[in-house]
């Protein structure tokens, strides 16, 4: 149950991981469009990934974070690509090249102070991609 004025562990991590990345600029979306607590409370009928298929080939990121193993298992089978835990893994989706950060769920194995690592290096990722960008 939620407390006033209190976010919960995930949307806390999320809201800390977004405010690391600044100035870079964060969207932020589940891998199944339905909304609920839990997603064990889903219907097979709800695990459907339309919405973040389409943003990912519509928005073509350059880095792209994903946490939690639907997430990171759609994306693997998505890439047809072996997405390894805990570190960069540079892939191509439907020729665009894009670096992956996966982990557990932030609601998981997450303390506030691995988050605001995780923030530096998707922000250095991000420089030296908008860097290298810049001198071509």
């Amino acid at each position: 149950k939620r407390h006033p004025g209190r976010l919960r562990p995930t949307r806390a991590r999320i809201e800390q991981l977004c405010k690391a990345l600044s100035p870079f600029g964060v969207l932020e979306t589940n891998v199944f469009h339905q909304r609920s607590w839990r997603e064990a409370e889903l219907t097979n009928e709800d695990k459907t990934t339309e919405v973040f298929d389409f943003l990912l080939q519509k928005l073509t990121p350059k880095v792209l974070f994903v946490h939690g193993r639907s997430a990171v298992d759609h994306l693997r089978r998505l890439t047809n690509t072996r997405i390894e835990r805990e570190t960069f893994t540079s892939i191509q989706y439907q020729g665009v090249a894009l670096d992956v950060f996966a982990g557990h769920h932030l609601s998981y194995q997450w303390s506030f102070a691995k988050v605001e690592e995780l923030g530096s290096q998707l922000q250095a990722r991000c420089r030296s991609l908008t860097k290298g960008h810049a001198e071509q």
